[in-house]
């Protein structure tokens, strides 16, 4: 497997931002920038676990999470400016969230050791192109950083409707020592697939899906 390529690949925006969400990330992102907040040199700004989601896209399972679940606080991290501003326009009054707007590989290494008791990473970028799949996420050295962000017990939540990317992950948690199976997928066959949890909200992305997968590993 390849080792961690930390540049950023993906889009950070979509369509332009409407004046709307323009005002909203303006208005509204600055309170709750974990970006800004660490490099201004403040302490982590949680001091019970807490859950995480990398790539929430337009955030319908990291809001879904939040309102299920308003005693536990939350990190989403995402790029794209478009989702970040959806987000920031229906995150209730009352939370317990910080967004991290940039490249997730800047957030892991400085995360407290045992600070996070879940990390989501629902339908990452599959990279198809051979050629592309060092850009992967999953790979050993992030697994790692994750192993250490996580408290005992703690746990990767994922999910994917790329066959080829769900056999990767398959592949690449099972060489790691430090975490192992416990429920979800088991092969890249999306007919061996189980259904999707009840309790786990979907992903705008998700929903378009015919078949997808969700793993769970929990931290050794």
């Amino acid at each position: 497997m390849h080792s961690l390529v930390p540049g950023f690949y993906g889009r950070t925006m979509g369509k332009s931002l409407s004046p709307e969400k323009a005002q909203i990330l303006s208005e509204k992102l600055p309170a709750v920038n974990l970006h800004h907040h660490l490099e201004e040199g403040h302490d982590w700004p949680f001091s019970n676990p807490c859950w995480m989601e990398i790539g929430f896209g337009f955030a319908e399972h990291f809001l879904a999470q939040q309102k299920q679940n308003p005693e536990i606080p939350f990190i989403g991290a995402e790029v794209f400016k478009n989702g970040v501003a959806h987000c920031l326009k229906h995150l209730p009054t009352q939370h317990k969230c910080w967004i991290f707007p940039e490249n997730v590989h800047l957030l892991m290494p400085v995360i407290p050791a045992q600070s996070i008791e879940r990390i989501f990473i629902l339908f990452p970028d599959p990279w198809p192109k051979k050629r592309h799949h060092k850009r992967r996420l999953i790979q050993m050295a992030f697994l790692d950083q994750c192993f250490r962000a996580l408290i005992s017990q703690g746990a990767l939540y994922l999910a994917s409707d790329v066959p080829d990317l769900v056999g990767w992950i398959l592949e690449v948690l099972q060489q790691h020592s430090g975490f192992v199976y416990k429920a979800g997928a088991t092969s890249a066959d999306p007919t061996t697939w189980p259904a999707w949890p009840l309790d786990w909200p979907s992903t705008r992305y998700g929903s378009k899906a015919a078949h997808k997968a969700f793993m769970i590993w929990e931290k050794i």
